[in-house]
């Protein structure tokens, strides 16, 4: 077929081809079909991406063990985070009040000592 043809022609490997003859006559039109097969692109991938996601909570809701895994984990990971949440809490506590009686006990060395008036 020749480049100057109404219609699009296919090369040897199968590609179909399209020359700036075909593009000048046939332009409008391909990008309304490019558009076209784009937005139907997105919208079933769309579709299959909430279908596999339904999908995949579905099983795995069915899946009682992996679900008591996964909730057990969880509980674990939290109690342990909040266990030592808990005790750098308790030492920070702890720190304060030794440092507090630290000062404390000095200002009233240096007011009994009579260095400070």
């Amino acid at each position: 077929m020749s480049a100057a043809s109404d219609d699009f022609h296919v090369s040897r490997s199968g590609e179909q081809v399209i020359t700036a003859d075909d593009l000048s006559r046939h332009g409008e039109a391909l990008m309304e079909s490019v558009a076209e097969a784009h937005q139907h692109l997105l919208v079933d991938m769309r579709s299959s991406v909430s279908d596999g996601m339904y999908d995949g909570i579905k099983r795995a809701m069915a899946d009682s063990e992996q679900l008591d895994k996964f909730w057990r984990g969880g509980f674990d990971r939290l109690t342990d985070y909040r266990g030592k949440a808990a005790s750098r809490w308790v030492g920070q506590r702890r720190l304060t009040a030794f440092v507090t009686a630290i000062v404390a006990a000095g200002l009233i060395w240096l007011v009994k000592s009579g260095a400070i008036k």
